[in-house]
């Protein structure tokens, strides 16, 4: 495969709308392990504003894909300008945190990366394992771009594997972490739109999270999480197949004219 062709590869799996199913699944994922559900509850108000924090995740992945050079450097230093602040000191049996932490930034890529292959298992047509390997490659950069150490990042998608069992096993869901689980499904703060695809992104998470996080988070599969998750990405399924390209790529189109508005304004351009 040719730089070229791995690099067209990449960029229709990511610019897929079908795979953001899965957000919903990476932020509780996320949320499983208890210091980044306290520099959460401490520092974000995503649960108040989910939306914001979809558009500037998406603005990154975006940017690190279809970006200029300017905008990649750009946003990575917003994000990491971000993050600086996210710390906190050891208090009574909790050990102290920092969004910096090799080991949390490490968590979150692997989140994304496993969030979508999941999603894309369910409604994509099957990948040659040439493109799976080049698509994990790009999740790689994602981390790395966040200042995780590139060593840090399995060397193969059999020891991400392994990495992802042995860390979910680890992981024990706080109260805290389902308390924000519990206020992100419901939306009351969020905009209309939030609020009216709230239950299915619960549904669809319910259906393909790791069942030891399903239970940590006090989540249950029924018939009604089933039927509504099995429509929703049959749905998908089908959009993948017979909608056109630039439907399906509305979040990317969408994303990167808002990070163009938002870097020319930073940047003091008309």
């Amino acid at each position: 495969m040719t730089v070229n062709d791995e690099d067209k590869v990449i960029q229709d799996f990511v610019a897929e709308g079908a795979i953001l199913l899965g957000g919903g699944r990476a932020i509780l994922m996320q949320l499983a392990h208890p210091d980044i559900a306290r520099a959460i509850a401490r520092h974000s108000a995503f649960n108040e504003h989910p939306e914001r924090r979809l558009i500037h995740t998406l603005c990154y992945v975006y940017a690190v894909l279809a970006g200029t050079a300017e905008q990649r450097a750009w946003v990575i230093e917003r994000v990491n300008a971000e993050h600086r602040p996210v710390r906190g000191s050891r208090n009574g049996r909790q050990a102290a945190y920092s969004a910096r932490d090799p080991r949390l930034q490490l968590w979150v890529a692997a989140t994304l990366y496993d969030s979508a292959h999941t999603l894309a298992q369910r409604v994509l047509p099957p990948l040659s394992p040439a493109a799976e390997e080049s698509i994990y490659r790009f999740y790689h950069r994602l981390g790395s771009a966040l200042q995780m150490p590139e060593q840090n990042w399995p060397e193969s998608r059999s020891a991400f594997e392994e990495y992802l069992r042995a860390t979910t096993h680890s992981l024990q869901v706080s109260q805290q972490a389902r308390n924000l689980a519990q206020q992100l499904f419901a939306a009351q703060q969020a905009p209309w739109w939030i609020r009216v695809v709230m239950p299915t992104v619960r549904a669809v998470t319910i259906e393909t999270l790791p069942p030891a996080l399903t239970l940590g988070f006090g989540l249950r599969s029924t018939r009604a999480t089933q039927r509504r998750a099995s429509a929703c990405l049959a749905g998908a399924r089908w959009a993948t197949r017979w909608l056109p390209r630039r439907i399906r790529r509305i979040p990317l189109f969408l994303s990167l004219r808002y990070l163009h508005r938002t870097y020319r304004k930073d940047n003091g351009e008309q």
